[in-house]
């Protein structure tokens, strides 16, 4: 008698606006279905979107929104009591008895970047409640070193966890600080893995590419960790400036993430805007592509500088040489698991446009060195990335 297909339940992930967590997705999809073969997807994000926003993922994928949430109501959850006790319902709980696993997506929802992560705390429990695997994917946790009380309490429920599949050696480090260490694993990020696809007509707005060309990516959110965040559109367009005169070479803003609450593309159109001078070496990227064609895209720049995570994984997965403006530790791991080193971080807190352009520089200088060494690293890289079916199978006994 043949086997039902495998369900997975794949929770937490952000909109395809972001397309960071729509490389998350399509990435996970590709391996799942590689390794498994034939499954079934129960698409469950954190954040409401229309099914028809992520495109056609295919006839095995089932989209379950999540209900609005409160924030007063999330206030209570502090207490890891009341966390256990609050039956709050999600719309993929339906879908648990049959499930295989849950997957926790999203790639850095279990940190302080965003506020304390307790909604996320709250959905681990419906799956863990109905005894389900649990299995936080390609995840990069904490530091939340800053708030003792929440730490301890997270601490406890990470230990919960049926699979930590950590993405990079900064988190490693810091759930063993803390004491979690028996359920995790080390992966890379399952967007090394997303495919590129080629775009079938070259826009007007790419004939930037025709020569080398720099790829930049300032985010705003990247501004709350700078030492003034009122002045951080001042400063990231004093970074650009800086670039177009030290690099000599005509740059390509490349916006990430197009939301209502964090716009790259906004964000970076006002950044051209304060440099009319440098207009014919300057341009801004649209908003129409996919994370798909974003990757293809950046795999023909001379060098990428980019603020959004995913962004310089499309960059270094395609062997460009990449400067990483750091904010949190997921910047920090990911260089020095692939280099061994750091030297391609420029920290934001100390950025500014001279130390952002000299940093430039020396990246370029080598850039056929660092092309080379990902080329080089990336294949095992990748295998470090599909590790995480072998963890999960073990994990899932499937």
């Amino acid at each position: 008698m043949a086997q039902p297909q495998r369900l997975f339940i794949l929770q937490g992930n952000g909109p395809p606006s972001n397309r960071g967590c729509e490389a998350i997705l399509l990435a996970t999809l590709d391996l799942l279905r590689e390794t498994f073969g034939p499954c079934r997807f129960i698409n469950s994000p954190f954040r409401p979107d229309r099914p028809t926003a992520y495109g056609d993922l295919g006839p095995d994928v089932i989209h379950a929104q999540p209900p609005r949430r409160g924030l007063a109501r999330g206030a209570l959850l502090a207490c890891a009591s009341l966390l256990r006790l609050c039956r709050r319902p999600e719309k993929f709980a339906p879908y648990l008895p049959l499930a295989t696993a849950t997957l926790a997506l999203g790639g850095d929802n279990y940190t302080l970047d965003y506020g304390p992560p307790l909604r996320f705390f709250l959905t681990n429990e419906v799956t863990l409640r109905h005894g389900k695997p649990l299995v936080l994917w390609g995840a990069s946790v904490g530091p939340f070193s800053s708030d003792p009380t929440f730490e301890r309490f997270a601490a406890q429920e990470l230990r919960r966890v049926t699979l930590i599949c950590a993405r990079e050696s900064e988190t490693i480090r810091y759930l063993a600080s803390i004491g979690v260490t028996e359920n995790v694993r080390a992966v890379a990020d399952p967007a090394f893995l997303l495919r590129p696809e080629p775009l079938s007509s070259s826009p007007r707005e790419l004939d930037v590419l025709a020569k080398p060309c720099i790829g930049v990516n300032l985010s705003p959110l990247a501004g709350r960790y700078a030492p003034n965040r009122h002045r951080w559109l001042a400063r990231a367009t004093e970074c650009v400036r800086r670039i177009l005169e030290r690099t000599g070479l005509p740059v390509l803003l490349i916006p990430h993430v197009i939301q209502p609450f964090s716009n790259d593309l906004t964000f970076m159109r006002r950044i051209a805007a304060h440099l009319p001078k440098h207009r014919d070496r300057l341009a801004v990227l649209g908003s129409d592509y996919n994370c798909r064609q974003l990757k293809w895209i950046i795999s023909h720049l001379t060098a990428f500088v980019g603020a959004r995570t995913h962004a310089t994984i499309a960059a270094l997965s395609s062997g460009v040489p990449t400067l990483s403006i750091g904010y949190s530790m997921k910047a920090r791991g990911i260089n020095q698991d692939l280099f061994g080193h750091t030297d391609w971080v420029e920290p934001v807190e100390h950025m500014t446009g001279d130390s952002l352009a000299v940093r430039l520089e020396s990246l370029l200088a080598v850039g056929d060195q660092v092309r080379q060494h990902l080329v080089d690293t990336m294949p095992d890289y990748q295998k470090k990335a599909r590790q995480a079916t072998h963890y999960l199978r073990e994990a899932a006994r499937c």
